[in-house]
């Protein structure tokens, strides 16, 4: 059975996180219940969008090479297609910072479901945050 047959059913994250052995860290813990979409900058996390996959969740890192959080938020909100508007983000940051916080603010004024994870992260709270966002955000096709 291929790959992308088998995650068919399950819930698509996209996963943006310039430190490699994060983001393949990550993509393990996450990949037994969702289908983990990686990202190593913002121009990969881009064309992941373009692409028009649906995503039940952006998991990202605040800062990365070409472009941060808050300049890709900026263009999921200017997006043409629409689930690109609405869907839950989680921010994975070194420590509380006031770069997250605005951005956090920011984001729950446009109606976004925001929420955050200090790194290092216990994998078990990532996890549960988020099956979290997916019960919780919309459901796109």
């Amino acid at each position: 059975m291929m790959e992308r047959e088998r995650e068919a059913g399950k819930p698509r994250v996209l996963l943006v996180e310039d430190d490699g052995p994060v983001r393949r860290l990550t993509k393990i813990l996450l990949s037994k219940d969702f289908d983990v979409h990686e990202a190593a900058d913002g121009n990969e996390a881009r064309q992941h969008l373009d692409a028009g996959k649906a995503f039940h969740v952006v998991l990202s890192d605040i800062s990365y090479p070409y472009g941060n959080a808050e300049a890709l938020l900026e263009h999921m909100h200017n997006h043409e297609f629409e689930p690109h508007r609405r869907v839950p983000l989680i921010l994975m940051t070194a420590g509380h910072n006031e770069d997250r916080e605005t951005l956090m603010d920011q984001e729950k004024k446009r109606g976004r479901s925001v929420q955050a994870i200090d790194k290092p992260f216990e994998p078990a709270e990532l996890i549960k945050l988020v099956k979290t966002a997916v019960e919780k955000g919309p459901n796109p096709q």
